[in-house]
């Protein structure tokens, strides 16, 4: 709204420094929405896609790709907080805290 008000004034005043004031407060209230729209983007977006999860079946082994015929890779156990990184059909694939990665059937893990 301020940006649209500023933008009148700049438009429509006759004095020069209205002018100016109209348009540098139109630019500063433009990127402080831009700045705001970018952060809540942000803030809903860690809120609504949640990338962690905790293993909850006793003993899980880490596949290759997500298909059950893939190599074993490693093995995981219940209680590890492992990081989402993709999801293919009914597949996660992870990273644990030492950087590995490979893919875990959905039922394995509970999101937090």
């Amino acid at each position: 709204i301020i940006f649209l008000v500023m933008a009148l004034v700049f438009l429509l005043a006759r004095l020069v420094w209205l002018r100016k004031t109209g348009f540098w407060v139109g630019v500063l209230s433009l990127a402080l929405f831009i700045l705001s729209f970018i952060l809540a983007n942000q803030q809903y977006n860690s809120f609504n896609h949640r990338s962690e999860a905790i293993i909850f079946t006793p003993t899980v082994t880490v596949k290759s790709s997500p298909r059950d015929n893939s190599t074993d890779i490693f093995v995981i156990h219940e209680g590890l907080k492992v990081q989402l990184t993709n999801q293919v059909g009914d597949w996660y694939e992870i990273k644990i805290a030492d950087g590995s990665k490979g893919w875990i059937k959905e039922n394995d893990v509970k999101l937090i």
